[in-house]
């Protein structure tokens, strides 16, 4: 099929679809998903942009552009609905193409092993909406329940394996919130979580992901900027009722995002007594970096 004189090939499709799950890319992400270098994805960008299919965003605060689905690029691949709306926020965009870039790596080691299978993988941007009423959030306040403080996640999913499914809440921290304070930041996020635990809100999920059975219980991952930071959170939040809790909230470093393998990297978790790391498909071992 030709548009305006471009041969769309099957790669190109792909790329649409793909821009159509993730909203927001970079050229370096698309690259990671669909070509074997930077300069044959940037020569293709450039000539489905010249066909009107893709649109690229320049935000102040980021080196490359991103790239997202026009109208004419969705309707190409059968989608009626339009391409994303304009964002104006960079604290927004940063977020998104960090949030995208776990999920590639998530996408990839699944892909890598015939044992596991991605269920799902619901952004924080995902929403639905019923009739006569604003679209909500799918991950919003009262994922949980109304028992549980005001917070959203940036994302839920599901890894399968073996006939079980374990349910994952992912949170990007850019560095930026603040550790200390239960009402905001990073404090705000963990305290919500903790209080999630308790009650049985989120088995409520498991009709989300098209499961029959419910969760028996989650993970968070926090994914933030550095091991002191994690030892700065660790050292706040880490000690305390409830421990047990605790140790089902992990925490790495953002290069888990950048990894050829995200089912190898090491998490350590929460609990600040605990000296053993954890893989997303593995058994605990004693962690090789302090944090």
């Amino acid at each position: 099929m030709s548009r305006a004189g471009l041969q769309i090939t099957e790669r190109d499709r792909t790329l649409l679809t793909t821009l159509e799950r993730y909203r927001f890319l970079t050229a370096a992400q698309l690259q990671r998903l669909s070509f074997p270098s930077k300069h044959t994805c940037l020569r293709r960008i450039l000539k489905l942009e010249a066909a009107g299919l893709v649109a690229r965003t320049r935000a102040d605060s980021m080196l490359q552009p991103l790239v997202t689905l026009t109208r004419r690029g969705a309707a190409l691949i059968g989608n009626d609905v339009s391409g994303a709306k304009r964002i104006v926020s960079d604290l927004f965009l940063r977020h998104a193409v960090e949030l995208n870039d776990f999920r590639i790596a998530l996408e990839q080691a699944c892909a890598q092993r015939s044992d596991v299978q991605l269920g799902g993988f619901v952004p924080d941007l995902a929403s639905h909406a019923s009739r006569g009423r604003q679209p909500e959030r799918v991950l919003g306040s009262g994922v949980f329940g109304g028992a549980v403080g005001s917070h959203t996640p940036d994302a839920a999913f599901v890894l399968q394996r073996e006939g079980r499914a374990a349910l994952f809440f992912l949170e990007i921290d850019r560095g930026t919130e603040v550790i200390g304070d239960v009402k905001r930041g990073v404090g705000r996020a963990i305290t919500y979580y903790l209080q999630a635990f308790a009650g049985t809100g989120f088995q409520s999920l498991s009709s989300l992901f098209d499961l029959p059975e419910q969760f028996r219980t989650f993970r968070v991952l926090f994914v933030t900027t550095s091991s002191a930071r994690i030892k700065n959170i660790r050292t706040r939040w880490g000690a305390g009722a409830g421990t047990a809790d605790r140790r089902f909230v992990w925490l790495a470093t953002k290069a888990v995002s950048h990894t050829t393998d995200l089912f190898a990297e090491e998490w350590v978790t929460l609990e600040s007594s605990d000296a053993h790391a954890y893989t997303m498909m593995g058994r605990p071992r004693e962690a090789t970096h302090a944090a």
